[in-house]
C-alpha cells in the first residue's frame, strides 16, 4: 500500500474514521494483487536472459529488450478511444503459451503511463476480494486500466468483478489475458451486454522479425544466426513463424528444434536432487504460481546451504527470482515448465513431486483461506483432470497419488471433491467409489454448489448404466431433487448447474424411455429449462449446443417409428 498509494497511506493511518480505515483495508487488499505500473525504469542493471527465454520482467521492458509487435499498437488505439467513454470495456487478449502475451501487456502498460494513463497490473496469483477492488477503484475518481496477465486463475471472480465494476462512476477499462483454450470458459461467465473485444496474438510478421533479430544482434546474442546473411537469418525465423515467439527465438539461434534444446537442458542438470527442484519448480510455474525460496528450501532433501548452492550455481538462469524483493521463485518461462512437466518425468518422478510439493505446503495451507496463494496454488494442482491427463490416463497411477496426500488433506472438501471426480474420469472409474468420496466433501462442506453439481451428475450417470428400471429412475429422481435446489437458488451462477440438468435428464429420456410421447413431453421441458439458462448465461456455448441438440431431439419425436437421438456426452 505505501508503494502503491502513498499519499493516501499516511492519511488513512492517522485518520480514526472507521469509513476511511475500512477504505484503507480495501487499498491494502488491493495492493497485494496488483501493481501500479512505472512509468520511470529504475533499472541499472540490464539483464539478457528475456532474450534467452526467460519471462519479462519490467527490468527487460524498461531496456528494451522486446521487439515492436503490431498487435500492441492495436491495444493501445482501442484503450485511448475508450478512455472518454463511461462503460465498462473489457479486451481479451488470447493465444498459446509462450507467444508473447506477457510482454505485449508489460510493453503496452508502459505505453499507456507514458501517455498520461493510470494501470494497474495484476499477475493473479493473488486474488484480492473484488469489492476491494470496487472500493479502490471507485475512491480514485478516475478512469484507470486493470490488467489481468494469466487471468485463467480469476475465473471464479470475473464475472461478479465486472458486474461490481460497471457502477463505478469511472467504469475502468478491464483488459485480460489468457490461453486461448481456456477462453471459452471464461466467456461462458460473460454477459454479453458487457462491452467485450476479443484479440488474438497473431503469427511473427516479417517486420516483427527483423527487430527481434537486432535485439539479438545489439545483444550479442544471435548463436546459430551469427554466420547466416542478414535474408538468410530473417527466413530461419520465417520457417518457425506460426510457432510461439519463444519457441521461434529458441530454435533460430540454437539451430535445433525447441524439444531437443529443453530435453537436452533438463538432462544436463545435476546431481539428481537439483533436477528433482527443477522439476518442482516447473509444477508450481506449470499452474500459474511462484514458490517462496523458504519453501523452495523446505521441499529440499538436503541441506538449506547446499539447496541455495544449487539456485544459484546448478540452476542458475533456469530458476529465476522474482518479486520486489527476488525472494519468489520460478522457472524461466511457463512453456519451458509445461514441456519438462509433459516430456520430462516419468510416472514416478511425477508422483514425488507433486507429493513433495503439497506434503511441504500442506501445514501452512488453510482450506478456508481461498485467497491465499499456497491455497490457490493447492487447488490449482489437484485439479483431477489434469491429474488424469498427466498420468497418461491411468486411473491407478492418479489414485495413488490421491491415496498418498489423504494423510495431508483429510479434511479438505476440496480433495474429496477432486478425488470423487477422478473417479468418474475415464476408465477404470468406479462410481462407487465416487459416490462415497462426493458425499465425504458433501459432509465437509454441505453447501458447496461444486459438490452438489457433481452428485448430481454421478446420479443421472449412475441412472443410465442401471439394468434395473426402477433402479434407473430412482438416481434420475435423485440427481433432480439435488439439481432442483440449485436451479432454484438465485446465488448460483454457475452454468454448470444447467448442464449438468440438461445433459443428464437428455440421456435419460432419450437412452431409458421408449413412449415417444412421454420423450416428446420431457423433451418440451427440456427446452423451457435451457431457455431459462440462456437468459441467465446467453453466451455459453454448451448451453448453445444443448438447445440445439434438444430441440434436433424434438424434432424427431415427429417422424413415425424413429428411434434414434442425437447423443450427448457427460463431461463436466
Amino acid at each position: 500500500m505505501k508503494t502503491t498509494f502513498p499519499s493516501f497511506y499516511d492519511f488513512v493511518e492517522k485518520s480514526s474514521d472507521r469509513k476511511l480505515q475500512q477504505l484503507g483495508k480495501d487499498f491494502n487488499e488491493f495492493s497485494q494483487g496488483f501493481t501500479r505500473v512505472n512509468q520511470f525504469g529504475t533499472y541499472k542493471i540490464k539483464n539478457k536472459n528475456f532474450l534467452l527465454g526467460t519471462s519479462p520482467s519490467w527490468s527487460d521492458i524498461h531496456n528494451n529488450l522486446d521487439a515492436p509487435r503490431a498487435i500492441t499498437d492495436i491495444l493501445f488505439s482501442e484503450i485511448e478511444e475508450e478512455m472518454s467513454g463511461d462503460k465498462l470495456k473489457v479486451l481479451a487478449l488470447l493465444g498459446s503459451a509462450g507467444c508473447g502475451k506477457s510482454t505485449i501487456l508489460k510493453r503496452l502498460g508502459l505505453r499507456l503511463v507514458q501517455n498520461g494513463r493510470t494501470v494497474y497490473h495484476s499477475y493473479s496469483e493473488y486474488i484480492p476480494d473484488y469489492n476491494s477492488i470496487y472500493h479502490t477503484i471507485e475512491s480514485l475518481k478516475q478512469k484507470v486500466v486493470l490488467v489481468f496477465d494469466n487471468a485463467d486463475l480469476i475465473l471464479f471472480q470475473l464475472p461478479s468483478l465486472i458486474d461490481k465494476l460497471s457502477a463505478c462512476q469511472y467504469p475502468p477499462i478491464i483488459l485480460i489475458s489468457t490461453r486461448t483454450n481456456v477462453f471459452d470458459t471464461i466467456t461462458s461467465k460473460l454477459d454479453p451486454i458487457i462491452n467485450l473485444t476479443e484479440h488474438r496474438v497473431p503469427n511473427l510478421q516479417r517486420e516483427e522479425i527483423i527487430e527481434i533479430i537486432k535485439r539479438l544482434d545489439d545483444n550479442n546474442l544471435l548463436g546459430h544466426l551469427k554466420g547466416l546473411s542478414y535474408e538468410n537469418r530473417i527466413k530461419e525465423f520465417e520457417l518457425r513463424a506460426k510457432k510461439q515467439i519463444l519457441v521461434a527465438m529458441r530454435e533460430a539461434t540454437k539451430g535445433e528444434s525447441f524439444n531437443s534444446i529443453i530435453k537436452s537442458e533438463y538432462d544436463e542438470v545435476t546431481p539428481l536432487e537439483a533436477k528433482f527442484l527443477m522439476s518442482c519448480v516447473a509444477l508450481t510455474t506449470e499452474a500459474g504460481f511462484t514458490i517462496s525460496k523458504q519453501d523452495f528450501i523446505s521441499i529440499s532433501e538436503v541441506s538449506p546451504a547446499e539447496t541455495l548452492f544449487y539456485l544459484e550455481r546448478n540452476l542458475s538462469d533456469i530458476i529465476i527470482k522474482a518479486g520486489s524483493k527476488e525472494d519468489r521463485l520460478l522457472l524461466r518461462h511457463r512453456t519451458i515448465a509445461d514441456f519438462i512437466i509433459e516430456n520430462c518425468l516419468d510416472v514416478d518422478t511425477l508422483k514425488k513431486v507433486y507429493l513433495r510439493i503439497l506434503s511441504t505446503l500442506a501445514p501452512e495451507i488453510n482450506i478456508y483461506d481461498w485467497k491465499s496463494r499456497k491455497f490457490a496454488l493447492y487447488r490449482e494442482i489437484i485439479n483431477h483432470y489434469k491429474i488424469y491427463n498427466r498420468f497418461k490416463e491411468n486411473i491407478n497411477n492418479a489414485r495413488e497419488l490421491y491415496e498418498s496426500l489423504i494423510p495431508y488433506f483429510n479434511m479438505d472438501y476440496q480433495f474429496w471433491l477432486q478425488y470423487g471426480s477422478l473417479e468418474m474420469e475415464g476408465k477404470g472409474g468406479s462410481l462407487e467409489l465416487a459416490e462415497n468420496y462426493l458425499n465425504q466433501s458433501l459432509s465437509l462442506r454441505p453447501k458447496s454448489i461444486y459438490v452438489k453439481n457433481a452428485l448430481g451428475n454421478l446420479y443421472f450417470r449412475k441412472s443410465i448404466l442401471m439394468v434395473n428400471e426402477s433402479d434407473a429412475y430412482g438416481y434420475r429422481t435423485h440427481a433432480n431433487m439435488i439439481m432442483d435446489d440449485l436451479l432454484a437458488d438465485k446465488f448460483n451462477e454457475d452454468v454448470y448447474t444447467y448442464c449438468i440438468y440438461l445433459t443428464g435428464n437428455y440421456n435419460y429420456v432419450t437412452k431409458k424411455i421408449s413412449d415417444r410421447d412421454i420423450i416428446k413431453k420431457e423433451l418440451e421441458h427440456l427446452r423451457i429449462v435451457v431457455a431459462e439458462g440462456l437468459s441467465r448465461h446467453p453466451v455459453n456455448r454448451r448451453l448453445i449446443t444443448l438447445k440445439d441438440t434438444i430441440f434436433n431431439a424434438y424434432l424427431r419425436t415427429a417422424v413415425e417409428g424413429n428411434t434414434t437421438y442425437p447423443a450427448l456426452k457427460m463431461e463436466f
